[in-house]
């Protein structure tokens, strides 16, 4: 297996479908980061992110479990955020191993823990808050790094910018990269729901937001 070729892996992952009844759009998260299995380390997934994107499903996600014991497991303070820090927490610094082809499905429900989390702005901006005192930590700091280059901050979304620009310590952490993905990420959020099925479901085919099926 994959696993077994690249030990030093922290995590492996592949994409997942995701379908909104609410909008009738449907794209994979975590398509395009490789056309066949492989190994990506910390620095490859910078280099990669800045070019394209990298997207770790964590519903795919299989963990390391030494790894993700030793970068704190899920932390329940983190609440929604918690997968999304320790997938990333964990990918930053041992690597991810990479499997192009869909192994979940996810039904988008507008009033799961995670949408209805991310619309309370004081409890999201908590959150955000705790992630960089985190990935500022000399525990995380290495991480932090490589995210703030990479531009991956912006997973967090919502008030992340805010966050980073009030606190005087963060500002260094803001990036090009940063900056483009989290605008552009902000703008398809606010569109989403007035984007007509077929317009927003073309858009998401042609920028490669769909996985390729496999070859037979």
């Amino acid at each position: 297996s994959l696993l077994a070729q690249y030990p030093q892996a922290g995590l492996s992952c592949s994409p997942s479908s995701f379908h909104d009844p609410a909008t009738w759009l449907s794209w994979h998260l975590g398509a395009g980061m490789a056309e066949a299995p492989r190994y990506f380390s910390p620095v490859q997934l910078v280099e990669l992110e800045r070019r394209k994107r990298v997207f770790i499903p964590t519903n795919t996600t299989i963990f390391h479990r030494q790894r993700m014991l030793d970068a704190g497991g899920i932390r329940p303070e983190l609440k929604w955020h918690a997968d999304t820090f320790l997938v990333h927490a964990v990918a930053f610094r041992h690597g991810v191993c990479y499997n192009p082809q869909p192994l979940a499905h996810v039904n988008v429900e507008p009033r799961s823990y995670f949408q209805a989390g991310r619309k309370n702005e004081p409890a999201h901006r908590a959150i955000c808050e705790r992630i960089m005192e985190l990935l500022t930590s000399p525990q995380f700091e290495h991480q932090g790094k490589l995210m703030s280059q990479a531009g991956t901050f912006y997973r967090f979304e919502g008030c992340i910018f805010s966050v980073l620009w009030r606190n005087k310590k963060y500002r260094s952490l803001i990036t090009w990269p940063f900056l483009r993905k989290h605008l552009w990420y902000t703008l398809q959020v606010k569109l989403k729901p007035h984007t007509p099925a077929w317009i927003g479901n073309l858009y998401l085919k042609l920028a490669g937001y769909r996985a390729k099926p496999p070859e037979n």
